[in-house]
């Protein structure tokens, strides 16, 4: 089949579309008639045709060059296929197809660039596919990309061996190229968090010697291991501390001017935390305003939260009003790229599990004001697509689409589901979680939070081990909590049961943590707060029963340890997804409240050594 396919294609290339691109585009109409498909691709136009005369069927692309993947992939979505996770494919009947016979698609994205940052830092299926081995996840993640008309792939990276990079990761690059994706490696100049790729060893930072020498040379030693198209940077010593701002400055410079020379592009990623200034060039994050052009900008934001939400409480933040004023002053001197989440791991929601819709609407605004102000790059930061949140990443790779504008339910649409229903479960989560900031309190804490006030909380809340000294708060919440739960939309009309059975955790989640509280108030009013630590571990047992069929019905990713404890390239001996498994932060939160622990290091499972080193 593949080997006649390829024939039909050699008197019809099309030399825009990559010929690997071009032969699947042709398979997955193939697939549906049961009859060879002709393509053809012209930059005359600006519309293109699905045309049927008999049995004779020809997608016809107009489109400019670089944008011809994705009109043709654009015309699919329009005809029925849809590519909502790396590894589930919509297809239409061919009933359907038939009937679209003589149909005209326009395809003008709302974004010039877009694609994914693929967080390796985090241990995800994508460690797994890129760094150790698992080839067909990595390729699986590529295709997913190319046909959602993304044309952007960054990698974060984590310190390995050259073997690693040449012939592991290199050639998924050079794949990724020959599929029409621009790639990136993302570096730091000195950071230590993470297991972070440092391009300065430690040593010759710490004495200052010759580190601008030592930069240049190893990105040209890993330029000519895995070739690409741009190269990003980690600011400061880690995510919280700064390196000397002059000396970075310096490096900034340096590694601009050589990526130029090599028509490679730069940039700096600007994050949000705030405690980082100094004295003759203000706000460490925003350092590149002072580097030459060549420097450009990742305007990182971080959580469900968005560029234009009044309240984003996080690492000192009271919102991300001075990245949306930064994004907005560097755009006309050098490349911005926006640069923001759709999950965050560590005991924010993804692993813990809660299913957030915010995450829907924050980043369908944040395009609308892109558009708006003539910011025409994206790059998401994704920490894994596993437990639903596949659909988070979905909407963002569709938001290039025209007909996403102001729609946060373009992809839950596209999936047959009912938007009416649906905009209510977006109203009361960014009502409840919020609005009024329950995502305080249906989080769970890191060591960070735990530390404060010593170090900046991540996420600004009141620790559940110091509830009983606050009363006042205490019943705020308990009011909240019950409040949003008797509010709560009924699910029983979401048709997919995998995100059917997130949302069904989620409100479990809220359940447990109202039931927690009650515990708290009755041992302060010498109660049965035994009652309430029942219920919450009846609530633990039940959502981790709804968890196991879950995982069990889409387990996409059985090769992989996503699920378990292992070893591997990041600092957690553990997948992303084993806390989440497991339930292992409800059972903490239960112990906290059973035993009245106050250590903050009670069942923490960062080691701060592996995380600094």
């Amino acid at each position: 089949m593949f080997f006649s396919f390829l024939l039909l294609f050699a008197q019809t290339s099309i030399a825009a579309i990559p010929a690997k691109v071009e032969a699947d585009i042709g398979h997955q109409l193939q697939t549906v008639l049961e009859q060879s498909v002709q393509l053809s691709a012209d930059s005359e136009s600006k519309k293109s045709d699905w045309n049927c005369s008999g049995k004779k069927y020809r997608l016809e692309i107009h489109a400019p060059e670089e944008e011809q993947s994705a009109a043709a992939y654009a015309a699919l979505r329009e005809l029925g296929f849809l590519y909502p996770h790396p590894r589930i494919s919509i297809r239409p009947d061919k009933k359907k197809l038939l009937a679209a016979c003589g149909k005209r698609f326009s395809w003008q994205p709302r974004l010039k660039l877009r694609g994914f940052h693929l967080h390796l830092e985090h241990p995800n299926e994508w460690v797994d596919g890129f760094l150790m081995g698992n080839k067909a996840i990595a390729e699986d993640g590529l295709w997913w990309l190319v046909r959602n008309g993304q044309n952007l792939l960054q990698i974060e990276m984590v310190r390995m061996p050259d073997e690693t990079l040449r012939n592991g990761l290199g050639p998924l690059m050079q794949e990724a190229r020959a599929l029409g994706i621009k790639t990136g490696l993302c570096f730091s100049f000195a950071m230590i968090q993470q297991h972070s790729y440092r391009l300065i060893p430690f040593w010759q930072d710490f004495f200052g010697w010759k580190t601008t020498e030592a930069l240049v040379n190893n990105l040209r030693r890993i330029n000519e291991m895995v070739p690409g198209d741009f190269v990003g940077f980690e600011l400061g010593s880690s995510e919280f501390t700064s390196t000397s701002a002059a000396r970075t400055l310096e490096w900034m410079n340096a590694a601009g001017k050589y990526l130029r020379s090599v028509n490679m592009r730069m940039l700096v990623k600007s994050h949000v935390s705030s405690n980082q200034v100094s004295p003759d060039f203000g706000n460490f994050n925003f350092l590149p305003h002072y580097a030459s052009p060549d420097v450009g900008v990742q305007a990182h934001t971080v959580f469900f939260y968005g560029l234009q939400d009044s309240a984003a409480p996080m690492y000192g933040q009271k919102n991300f009003a001075d990245m949306q004023k930064y994004m907005l002053k560097e755009k006309n001197f050098r490349d911005v790229w926006y640069y923001p989440e759709t999950s965050y791991w560590i005991g924010m929601d993804i692993d813990v599990p809660i299913f957030l819709t915010d995450y829907l609407v924050a980043r369908t605004a944040d395009v609308d004001f892109l558009e708006k102000q003539g910011i025409a790059a994206q790059l998401n930061f994704s920490s894994g697509q596993e437990l639903g949140y596949w659909l988070f990443d979905w909407q963002v790779a569709l938001l290039a689409d025209p007909q996403s504008r102001g729609r946060p339910t373009y992809a839950i649409e596209l999936l047959g589901e009912d938007a009416k229903e649906w905009k209510k479960i977006l109203a009361w989560q960014s009502e409840y979680f919020k609005r009024r900031q329950l995502i305080r309190v249906l989080s769970t804490t890191n060591l960070m939070d735990e530390l404060s006030p010593l170090f900046a909380p991540v996420h600004d809340r009141t620790l559940l081990r110091r509830l009983r000294r606050k009363p006042t708060m205490l019943a705020a919440e308990i009011v909240e909590l019950s409040e949003a739960i008797k509010a709560a939309p009924n699910f029983a009309f979401v048709k997919n049961a995998e995100i059917r059975a997130l949302l069904e955790v989620t409100l479990l989640r809220m359940r447990h943590a109202l039931a927690l509280r009650q515990a708290i108030e009755a041992q302060q009013q010498g109660g049965d707060s035994e009652k309430f630590l029942s219920e919450a571990t009846k609530i633990r047992t039940e959502a981790k029963q709804i968890l196991e069929s879950t995982i069990k019905a889409s387990n996409r990713y059985p090769e992989s340890w996503i699920y378990d404890r292992r070893e591997n390239p990041t600092s957690y001996p553990f997948g992303y997804l084993w806390t989440a498994k497991t339930l292992f932060y409800w059972e903490r939160e239960e112990g906290i409240v059973r035993e009245h622990r106050l250590n903050p290091f009670y069942k923490m499972l960062v080691n701060p050594i592996s995380i600094l080193f």
